[in-house]
């Protein structure tokens, strides 16, 4: 995936990660060596155990994918069942299903979905210190052949997307999203950037597509022990929460799609566990349409409230809603209130009203009116400034999947797709696409260098599984955008 140019500016401030919700300062930590085990004949040593919710993962390899994993999801309110002995498996289809992963040829893990009458399991679990879960364990699979986990082990305790935060956590802000009027599903994400006591800047952000009834979450894990994360609770809704932050002083937000839908500063204090809920009224929203600037180039449109319009650049970024053109950019979903449109050093202000279109026009769109014969000045321009940095070699880009790799589908197979990080880059925007698709399945933008997607029930079917692609570009801090990479091609099994 070589031959990007990519502009890069400042170190990434606000980082996302969709690869392991609510994990905690530590990696899971296991004692495994009362286990013994083997995946398909091969040996089976986990050095990773973690029971978070009531997920229990048994988990070998250091890299982005493991080298074996067995997962087992246990039933509701079983992981608190402490001395208590639980008999999964052989009563059918009923029984929790087990994820069994092991990697053979290629880089990605082969996954096994074993059900209920494929699999025997007894599993006694119990409190250990420091969060920490005491267990034993007789687990055996019929398929795939010769695969089994038994034996004594200790796990590391992690909380479940939506649990409340602790003393342990703090300091850390939380709160629920409360979403005046109907909504069925959006691309949500929360975040926060901040100042601390010491006078460093702090950010993070995390996000993902939600749906109204149904769990989701996501969390960042790039700045262990700091954690953000976005939850959806079936019943209670969306939430979030940003553990062991900094004291200082912090804009805690939360993006509907591409614009900030509600925001508000905080105070942290040493030791702070602070709740606050941030609300969106879908009915005080308005519609936004950009006209740019003749000759502008492509940057990124920030629609500032009043409120921040003297504030440091990295809380005026929070803001971005969107890339300018050479056309029209319309921003839907903004709340009402008064705003400062900047495009690099092109600026309007706009006031927006609820349920009607609100135009702006950036600067230099309309020419002056000009004497006979005269020649018309030419509009300012946006400054925009970028560095230029050499393409990536092939074993800086793309690191997975590789070209040629194969992707499983089924509900609940994760795709993940993972880059090598870029220094200054403080975002990045992933496309992948189908080979007879004329729009991307998905495009989604992280301030990680990776995305993982899980496939839902639909199959892809016939000559479509073959021939799909992927490419990846980089964003800096002063919102230039670099090229994109070469496209990777993968197929789906």
């Amino acid at each position: 995936m070589n031959g990007a140019l990519l502009r890069i500016f400042f170190p990434a401030l606000a980082c996302a990660c969709w690869l392991a919700p609510w994990a905690r300062a530590q990696e899971g930590k296991a004692a495994s060596g009362g286990l013994t085990g083997a995946i398909a004949g091969k040996p089976f040593v986990p050095d990773q155990i973690t029971l978070e919710g009531e997920k229990l993962t048994f988990r070998s390899g250091k890299d982005f994918f493991p080298d074996m994993e067995i997962t087992l999801t246990l039933p509701h309110g079983s992981s608190s069942a402490a001395g208590k002995t639980l008999t999964l498996g052989g009563k059918g289809f009923a029984q929790p299903t087990i994820w069994v992963k092991r990697r053979e040829d290629g880089p990605l893990p082969k996954t096994d979905f074993v059900h209920g009458p494929q699999y025997a399991a007894t599993l006694r679990l119990g409190l250990g210190k420091g969060g920490a879960v005491e267990g034993t364990i007789d687990l055996k699979i019929s398929k795939p052949a010769d695969t089994y986990l038994t034996g004594t082990f200790v796990a590391e305790g992690k909380k479940a997307p939506g649990e409340s935060l602790g003393a342990a956590d703090a300091p850390y802000v939380q709160g629920r999203i409360v979403i005046k009027g109907d909504w069925q599903e959006d691309s949500f994400s929360a975040g926060f950037v901040g100042k601390a006591a010491d006078g460093k800047t702090f950010a993070n952000l995390s996000g993902t597509k939600l749906s109204r009834g149904k769990g989701g979450h996501s969390t960042s894990l790039t700045f262990k022990p700091q954690l953000t994360s976005l939850f959806n609770h079936e019943e209670k809704g969306p939430g979030y929460a940003h553990s062991h932050l900094k004291p200082g002083e912090y804009l805690v937000y939360v993006r509907r799609n591409e614009v900030v839908a509600g925001y508000k500063r905080v105070s942290v204090k040493p030791g702070a566990q602070l709740s606050v809920d941030l609300t969106i009224d879908l009915a005080q929203m308005g519609r936004v349409v950009v006209k740019p600037s003749t000759g502008t180039s492509e940057a990124d449109v920030m629609l500032v409230p009043v409120e921040f319009a003297g504030a440091s650049a990295e809380i005026k970024r929070v803001f971005t809603v969107g890339q300018m053109g050479t056309d029209a950019l319309t921003i839907e979903g903004v709340p009402a209130g008064r705003y400062q449109v900047v495009c690099g050093n092109a600026q309007a202000g706009v006031e927006v009203k609820a349920g009607r279109d609100n135009a702006v026009v950036l600067p230099g769109a309309t020419a002056p009116a000009q004497a006979v014969g005269s020649k018309p000045a030419p509009p300012p321009k946006p400054e925009i400034r970028s560095v230029k940095t050499a393409p990536p070699s092939p074993a800086a880009g793309a690191k997975s999947p590789a070209n040629g790799a194969k992707l499983r589908q089924g509900e609940g197979e994760k795709w993940r797709f993972a880059w090598e990080p870029l220094t200054g880059a403080v975002e990045y925007e992933l496309v992948v696409t189908g080979p007879t698709a004329t729009k991307p399945m998905i495009k989604e933008k992280t301030a990680t260098p990776s995305y993982e997607y899980t496939c839902g029930s639909g199959r892809i079917m016939g000559h479509n599984k073959k021939g799909w692609t992927w490419t990846v570009r980089a964003k800096d801090a002063q919102g230039n955008w670099g090229e994109w990479t070469e496209k990777s091609t993968f197929d789906v099994e």
